[in-house]
């Protein structure tokens, strides 16, 4: 918004979502988060990686640039950095929470290891507590487990996931 008051026209022609920047950010977020974790959990099939082509936004406008025209991050930013790690745990999901994805792209196996996950309905009580003893070899990607938790059942659920070898977390993924 800051940067906006820069531009009196266009922060005046936007005046009348000014206070909706921060929804309109965590939209741009959880999109880009969604999207690049699910074309992550089709590696090789069909897809062998994805290019983030547009980093910045190309004028001062709020469009799914991780930069914004000055060159500050926006929240997409945060999205890709926790989506895009070599080694990540993810969760498909759409009306319910579908499945659990462990995903290695390094060229160098992870070994054995265990999957953990916890989902809860928001308030602190645990709807599905697991965990799964997973083998990831150099460039990988394991089904972790089937979940079919209908989320529409609950006002809010949240989901945090974590992969272990031998004590030392190896990556980690949250949602909300």
């Amino acid at each position: 918004m800051d940067s906006l008051k820069k531009l009196p026209k266009l922060y005046n022609r936007l005046s009348g979502i000014v206070d909706r920047f921060d929804e309109i950010g965590r939209y741009q977020y959880v999109l880009l988060k969604y999207y690049t974790e699910h074309y992550r959990m089709q590696k090789y099939a069909p897809n062998s990686g994805y290019v983030q082509f547009l980093f910045n936004d190309m004028c001062p406008q709020s469009f799914y640039g991780i930069f914004d025209w000055w060159g500050l991050p926006k929240d997409g930013l945060d999205a890709m950095l926790e989506s895009n790690m070599p080694t990540g745990i993810f969760l498909k999901f759409n009306e319910t929470l579908d499945s659990i994805y462990a995903v290695n792209d390094l060229l160098t196996p992870i070994g054995d290891c265990v999957a953990k996950w916890v989902i809860t309905d928001g308030k602190g009580n645990v709807i599905q507590k697991d965990e799964k003893e997973i083998k990831l070899d150099a460039d990988d990607i394991v089904k972790v487990s089937d979940l079919a938790v209908d989320a529409s059942s609950y006002d809010r659920v949240d989901v945090a996931l974590i992969i272990v070898k031998d004590g030392d977390v190896i990556c980690s993924n949250h949602y909300e």
